[in-house]
């Protein structure tokens, strides 16, 4: 089973030889720095410095938002729901794959 400290390790590790071979099918680093992304995000932010996040995922061609606040605070926003709506569309229109 792999940890945070393992990949922590081996993100110390890595020499510039390593990342010259491109060896990804043996260097997990490697592999995660030239992998396709699994997730695509987009921030929108209110005058007020709030505002959404858009969270894509590719994989399973889900989209979630979520608002945060200025307080750090984040909420997940229903599907559904007028933000959700559009926010959603607004990602899909001009962001969306």
């Amino acid at each position: 089973m792999t940890s945070l400290k393992l990949r922590e390790e081996q993100i110390s590790s890595i020499t510039e030889e390593q990342r010259d071979e491109f060896d990804t099918e043996n260097n997990p680093i490697l592999s995660a720095e030239s992998a396709p992304n699994r997730f695509c995000t987009m921030s929108m932010f209110f005058p007020e410095e709030d505002g959404v996040r858009i969270e894509e995922d590719l994989a399973f061609h889900t989209i979630e938002v979520f608002y945060f606040d200025t307080e750090g605070n984040e909420t997940k926003v229903e599907e559904g729901t007028v933000l959700y709506n559009w926010a959603s569309n607004h990602y899909q229109e001009n962001w969306g794959n």
